[in-house]
């Protein structure tokens, strides 16, 4: 049967102010703030009452006036080297759906603006050839709204989010080169919420559990070769670190190493080839793993593929 007809006319303004300042020769300020407001006007075209779990609510006006700050500076040591900072919150209000298909046990007028606060300290320069940005980062998001196992919405959800991130070069001559991309990180479930089915008990979500699907080490590594100047080979090493396929911690997937090998040879101004082999050595992963209804669930990745294409240029 119907579950909701309704609409919205929605009015949306953000202006924002953005500078950045020079204090000294090694020293520079960005700060900036952005104001958004946003206003929702709904009309119910159905009867306002609750059918089963859907709940059809009046007509209503509802507003919501967000202010995002970001503070960021960046001191030079010297050497082509620079450490940088950088506070910042993001938030957005609240989609139509969330607001207005509600439910039996939700009350009117509850759901608030999704917000995260970061903060981020790192280095970054270039030293003996060698480039470099470190960081590390810490960050919470709260009125985090998400459907559960059970299908009901959760409005109060908080998460935690602790990691380290890298990203490296190297030039070992005019021929070869190295680069990767690593990270490290805690993303972690900061409320408990429980589930009503016992048959969906493993989606129980207890404070300082891992977040599902969201693994703690993910990173890349690509070597190089130029090839007399008019062709290059790049291999590249990708990494996927394990992870919790439930909110409960109780079944993991163990993570998978793929390999790719590109190539391309620029034959002249107007002329070149490319090609590619994805999953070099027919690794089987998984995309995507999940626990549903008591099945551990598998998304296959790629099988080797080979790809060959050619570029011409009139």
């Amino acid at each position: 049967g119907l579950h909701y007809d309704y609409e919205v006319d929605a009015i949306v303004a953000a202006p924002f102010v953005h500078g950045e300042f020079q204090l000294s020769p090694d020293f520079r300020l960005t700060a900036g703030l952005r104001f958004e407001y946003t206003e929702y006007d709904y009309r119910n075209n159905a009867d306002n009452v609750t059918v089963g779990r859907f709940q059809r609510i009046a007509d209503r006006t509802d507003r919501f006036e967000i202010f995002t700050p970001k503070l960021g500076a960046t001191y030079h040591l010297g050497e082509a080297v620079s450490l940088y900072g950088n506070i910042s919150r993001g938030a957005r209000a609240p989609q139509t759906t969330d607001l207005y298909r509600l439910q039996l046990n939700q009350n009117i007028g509850e759901i608030e603006a999704e917000k995260l606060d970061s903060a981020e300290l790192g280095l970054r320069g270039d030293r003996f050839g060698a480039s470099f940005d470190l960081s590390g980062y810490f960050m919470k998001k709260r009125n985090f709204f998400f459907r559960d196992v059970d299908g009901f919405n959760v409005v109060n959800g908080r998460t935690r989010h602790v990691g380290v991130e890298a990203a490296l070069g190297y030039e070992f001559s005019e021929d070869f080169d190295i680069s990767a991309n690593v990270t490290y990180a805690r993303h972690t479930y900061d409320f408990d919420n429980d589930v009503a089915s016992t048959a969906n008990s493993t989606e129980a979500i207890q404070k300082g559990d891992d977040v599902d699907s969201a693994p703690r080490t993910i990173g890349n590594v690509r070597l190089g070769w130029n090839i007399l100047g008019d062709a290059r080979a790049e291999l590249e090493w990708v990494h996927m670190g394990k992870y919790y396929m439930d909110a409960s911690n109780t079944r993991d997937y163990d993570g998978h190493d793929i390999f790719n090998l590109r190539a391309r040879w620029d034959i002249n101004d107007r002329f070149s080839l490319d090609g590619r082999i994805t999953n070099l050595f027919d690794t089987e992963y998984a995309e995507r793993a999940d626990f549903f209804f008591g099945t551990e669930r598998y998304f296959p990745g790629e099988k080797r593929y080979f790809h060959l294409g050619a570029t011409a240029r009139f």
